[in-house]
């Protein structure tokens, strides 16, 4: 568990890092298309929007992590992967 969480920190902080100073939708998308094909574009900006919304609420990353999984039925990986994605790209 305590890896999971470094894990997760370190890829939100890697992601806010690379953070660009505007929201960007395509670039998300961008992002998770090609990997989570089985996603459609209308699940992942939803999910990438409800993170930013999550995390400006004061959440922390892993809760957000665990809130991805459950919303779209994937693994911590592919969870993983659209909360550093709405950080990098959607300006969480």
């Amino acid at each position: 568990m305590r890896a999971l969480i470094s894990s997760v920190f370190l890829a939100v902080a890697s992601a806010v890092a690379a953070a660009p100073a505007h929201a960007d939708s395509a670039e998300y998308l961008q992002l998770l298309d090609d990997k989570y094909a089985y996603l459609s574009e209308q699940q992942l900006l939803a999910e990438g929007h409800k993170v930013c919304a999550t995390l400006h609420r004061g959440t922390a990353s892993p809760p957000a992590v665990s809130m991805v999984q459950k919303d779209l039925g994937v693994s911590t990986t592919v969870a993983l992967d659209v909360v550093a994605a709405a950080f990098a790209a959607l300006s969480c």
